[in-house]
């Protein structure tokens, strides 16, 4: 019994790593800005942005800012658009 209820855990665990790496661009963007406390008006203007940035991480994150030019010019961005700092 105890052995079920182990894989049991382990079984909602993988699936809950799964649907976090599966979740979107978009919806990642969403989450980070309610994290964030960002207003619905910088939310609306983030959004897109950290779409049109973003690309997967070798462990299924989505990254937008990295060091470097191109990081550089999204979090340049996210201020002069939106007012907010990345």
């Amino acid at each position: 019994m105890f052995r079920l209820a182990l894989v049991a855990v382990a079984l909602f665990a993988l699936g809950a790593d799964a649907a976090f790496a599966a979740r979107s661009a978009e919806q990642t963007a969403r989450a980070s800005a309610r994290k964030r406390g960002y207003t619905a008006a910088q939310t609306t203007c983030f959004v897109p942005l950290f779409v049109s940035y973003a690309y997967p991480s070798r462990t299924g994150a989505w990254i937008a800012g990295p060091r470097g030019r191109r990081g550089d010019a999204y979090r340049h961005e996210a201020w002069s658009r939106c007012g907010v700092v990345r």
